[in-house]
């Protein structure tokens, strides 16, 4: 799967990592935060309080927990650095 990235995907990914919270991420705390009261199958905004969520396998849950809001921004600004280099025509 080829994913393009734009100006407003970057800018939307922007805006997410400066809304979420600012941690500390980690698996456990991503754990904890999907555990808890009963099963829902519904779309997750459907959910009432008290629903449960499905745990992250181990392996998705370190991933999730790796790409905090920091690390996106860092990503974001690292494209766009080397984007605006290309453009003007510097070699990196």
């Amino acid at each position: 799967m080829s994913i393009k990235i734009t100006e407003d995907l970057l800018e939307d990914l922007t805006s997410k990592a400066k809304c979420a919270t600012s941690g500390p991420w980690d698996r456990q705390g991503l754990a904890n935060l999907l555990r808890y009261g009963q099963k829902h199958d519904g779309p997750w905004n459907e959910c009432e309080s008290d629903c449960y969520l499905p745990l992250p396998e181990e392996n998705d849950a370190e991933f999730i927990s790796a790409a905090n809001p920091d690390v996106i921004l860092a990503l974001i600004n690292k494209i766009r650095d080397l984007t605006e280099a290309n453009m003007a025509g510097v070699d990196i």
